[in-house]
Formats: structure tokens, C-alpha cells, sequence
């Protein structure tokens, strides 16, 4: 029997250690279609990294009718957070999703993605938003910026609070 089976789904083309850490999913969602006139049913979805930044998935799928799709979401892939605070430089990486059918594979797909050093930002083409985890104040450097700026800010408005827009004064926030 020849199966016509596809994956198909919406995938992050980046990851990094701040996404992991913000709960951004690799895979948004994966569908399966079976473009066969024949009931497929039993099936395993195995998902597969390279190199190893993520715990291999299963998905079991009961049954996907002639001409029918099934669509995994989310799909919780589970990434291995000290991996990816590891890496130093970007590296070129690969998911590989294979449908079974006991011992026979119906499909596969190969998504290439790029794993990013854990101090590197995916820019404006994929969640800019992301900017703002790289933002880290309980580093020690911090703290001394604070002290330096609170003092001046005693200087110059005789309180050295932060207390920005509570105050109700524009002029304070300025300072």
C-alpha cells in the first residue's frame, strides 16, 4: 500500500535560552493529513533534534479518516535549558518528524532552525518583543548604576527614590 501522508505546522525558525525561559513554543502546531482513500489508525508521531537541544516527543494518534487531517496543539516539546544557556554562537539545528505505523514510517520532515547563543536577540523578523528578557536587573553592575543614579537624583531633587510616574510629576520622572 502506498501512503500519501504530510506534516505540515507552524514552527520557530529561532530559539534561544530567553525564548525557552518565556515559554515560546518550537512548534506552534502540527497537522497531519492523510491525502489516502484508506482509514490510517495506530499511528506514532516521533519528533527528533539535532543536536540533541530537546527531549525526543511521542504523539499517539488514534485514527485519521481518508481525506481527514489531525492537528497537535500545542505541542510541548520539553528543550534542555542548560543546552541552550550553553551556547556561545549560533549553530544551524534540525527537527525530524516521523509518522509510524508500527515499524513502517508513512512520513517525514526535516525543519532546519537555527539555535541561538543564550546573549543573542532573533532580531525584528521573529518576536522582537523577546528584547526585553535579554533585560537582566538583579545582576550585581546593576545595583551600583542605581546607587550612582539615586545619588544624583538626590542631588538634584533632594530624594533619591525612584518613584517615577507615582509622584504625579512629570518633572521628577524627567530627572
Amino acid at each position: 500500500m502506498s501512503y500519501r501522508v504530510s506534516i505540515d505546522g507552524n514552527f520557530a525558525g529561532a530559539i534561544n535560552f530567553a525564548m525557552q525561559q518565556n515559554y515560546v513554543p518550537l512548534i506552534r502546531n502540527l497537522i497531519i493529513k492523510n491525502e489516502t482513500g484508506e482509514n490510517l489508525s495506530r499511528l506514532d508521531l516521533k519528533i527528533r533534534f539535532e543536536p540533541d537541544f530537546a527531549n525526543e516527543y511521542h504523539f499517539p494518534i488514534e485514527d485519521i479518516p481518508p481525506g481527514q487531517s489531525v492537528e497537535i496543539s500545542p505541542v510541548r516539546i520539553q528543550l534542555k535549558t542548560d543546552y541552550l544557556f550553553s551556547l556561545t554562537e549560533k549553530i544551524l539545528g534540525a527537527v525530524t518528524m516521523e509518522l509510524f505505523q508500527g515499524q513502517e514510517n508513512l512520513c517525514s520532515r526535516q525543519q532546519e532552525i537555527e539555535l541561538l547563543a543564550a546573549d543573542q536577540w532573533s532580531g525584528l523578523l521573529f518576536m522582537p518583543e523577546i528584547i526585553a528578557a535579554f533585560a537582566t536587573p538583579n545582576l550585581p553592575c546593576i545595583s551600583q548604576v542605581l546607587r550612582e543614579a539615586s545619588g544624583f537624583l538626590e542631588i538634584w531633587s533632594k530624594s533619591p527614590s525612584f518613584t517615577g510616574y507615582q509622584t504625579r510629576n512629570p518633572n521628577h520622572v524627567k530627572l
